[in-house]
């Protein structure tokens, strides 16, 4: 969306009041006035009251900025953030698996002291929790013996069902999990499964077999809740509001963009990340498989970020952040009555000229 191109512009200022959509249609206006301020560059009044117009958009754009609807709230949580860098290509093969779960768990095992949150990417345990019983139990009891809290991407099987999931432990308490919503149509699931399911599983066995997880959207941490989202779900507004409606100070990702090798994907969606944080004003905490795993500040800036196709592990400590902005309570309802409201006066001011005698 166009609002996205503006995450750290002076127009990204709307983003807490009206969302990412909001940001676009202001970057359409200011475009739109721009191009009919060089139509009619040879009338004065026209170039003059371009100017004044953006210089009043300006205004209010950082006015708004300034506004905070979110307040710190206990204290920073230190976070290490792994980054497994494991080839698409060795992921899933049933030959690697043990060696990448020994891997991650060597990479856990060197977590400084005082990190209270371990967070591995999406699917960085790349077989069913049921396969590994014995695995999560060491976890658990180090977790415990540590004090630290391991969130780890891993595919999970309730009964017949599978989902793509993170798995949250917690020392010795139950198994928490967020179970991924939003899925891949043809990567996750086969829309329409009846007619094309047995067309694609024909040639692709197994493709799409992942259910659609129904909340909980936010996970408990150290007093506090992570809003979460898997892959490309930051990318969506609505999907990351889902955690905050759920009271999250701290929004959380965990991501594989293996997938789209040295394109511009993991650079596109750290800037949608960006975004997120910038309207809900809260930090953004993502671990990714091979980048860009990094620290985002409420208000959209990047804090630290890892270089893509590295193992390592980001450390560092952000502020949970309590409260909600315009757009985290009331979502894309304000700018679609400002879009109607324009609208609206767009339609009016046509007809007058329309009416009027030439």
């Amino acid at each position: 969306a166009t609002g996205y191109t503006q995450t750290h512009s002076f127009l990204g200022g709307f983003a807490p009041w009206l969302g990412q959509y909001g940001v676009g249609l202001a970057t359409a206006g200011v475009a739109a006035l721009l191009v009919y301020m060089l139509q009619r560059r040879q009338s004065r009044p026209v170039l003059l009251g371009g100017v004044v117009s953006l210089l009043v958009i300006s205004g209010v754009a950082m006015a708004a900025a300034s506004v905070s609807f979110t307040h710190p709230i206990g204290k920073p949580l230190r976070v290490s953030l792994l980054q497994g860098n494991i080839a698409i290509t060795e992921k899933w093969n049933a030959a690697k698996v043990s060696a990448i779960l020994h891997h991650y768990v060597s990479m856990i095992l060197q977590t400084p002291p005082d990190t209270r949150l371990v967070v591995l990417p999406e699917t960085a345990f790349p077989l069913f929790q049921t396969e590994i019983p014995s695995l999560i139990e060491q976890l658990q009891k180090w977790s415990a013996t540590h004090h630290k809290i391991l969130l780890i991407g891993i595919p999970e099987n309730v009964g017949r069902k599978y989902y793509n999931a993170a798995m949250e432990i917690d020392g010795n308490a139950p198994l928490r999990w967020y179970r991924k919503e939003h899925l891949v149509p043809f990567g996750e699931y086969i829309p329409m499964p009846v007619l094309l399911g047995p067309l694609v599983h024909h040639f692709l066995p197994g493709l799409g077999s992942f259910s659609f997880g129904d909340g909980p959207y936010a996970l408990p941490v150290d007093g506090q809740k992570t809003g979460m989202t898997i892959c490309y779900e930051e990318s969506f507004s609505r999907d990351v509001r889902k955690g905050v409606r759920e009271g999250a100070t701290v929004l959380l990702n965990i991501s594989d963009y293996a997938w789209y090798g040295h394109s511009i994907a993991a650079a596109q969606s750290l800037q949608m990340a960006a975004m997120q944080s910038r309207q809900e004003q809260k930090p953004d905490v993502r671990a990714t498989n091979t980048g860009i795993t990094a620290l985002i500040s409420p208000h959209g800036r990047v804090i630290s970020q890892l270089p893509q196709f590295v193992e390592g592990t980001l450390n560092g400590a952000i502020q949970p952040m309590t409260g909600e902005t315009p757009f985290g309570r009331w979502g894309s309802l304000p700018y679609l009555l400002l879009s109607s409201v324009l609208l609206l006066l767009a339609l009016v001011l046509s007809r007058r000229q329309s009416s009027s005698p030439q």
